[in-house]
């Protein structure tokens, strides 16, 4: 099976494929990211670490909304505007739940942040490019 990256390029595959395909390279990334965890803790948490968002993401709890703000930063197309409408809209669904104790929110939100500290250096280059065209 291609990952996301190749199948962003590959427009045969049906929306529910390329959804799978999402959740299957966040799914190996958090594998890969529990394994520091442990080698971390195995050393005494000494040394290389791990992305501690993978503590909370749940795969199977992401969205269209997370696969899409996934595949612009993948694009290298992450735009700040954007990013903080569809984060919006994503988490919208969760007013009026219990957002301490709710696994789905925790898992979203934490994939958010997980974005926004992936893409933060995309967002930036690209708000200082539209501020260089206004002058």
């Amino acid at each position: 099976m291609e990952n996301f990256e190749e199948q962003l390029n590959n427009q045969e595959l049906s929306p529910e494929e390329k959804f799978d395909n999402f959740q299957n390279e966040i799914a190996g990334i958090k594998a890969e990211e529990m394994t520091k965890k442990e080698a971390w803790e195995a050393r005494g948490r000494k040394g290389e670490t791990y992305n501690p968002h993978f503590d909370l993401i749940e795969p199977e709890f992401l969205s269209e909304a997370e696969m899409k703000i996934y595949e612009k930063y993948k694009k290298g197309e992450l735009e700040l505007e954007e990013f903080m409408d569809l984060r919006g809209e994503a988490l919208s669904k969760f007013k009026g739940k219990d957002d301490e104790i709710d696994p789905e929110y925790k898992s979203v939100h934490a994939f958010w942040m997980y974005v926004s500290n992936i893409g933060n250096e995309q967002i930036v280059r690209r708000q200082m490019e539209k501020l260089k065209k206004k002058k």
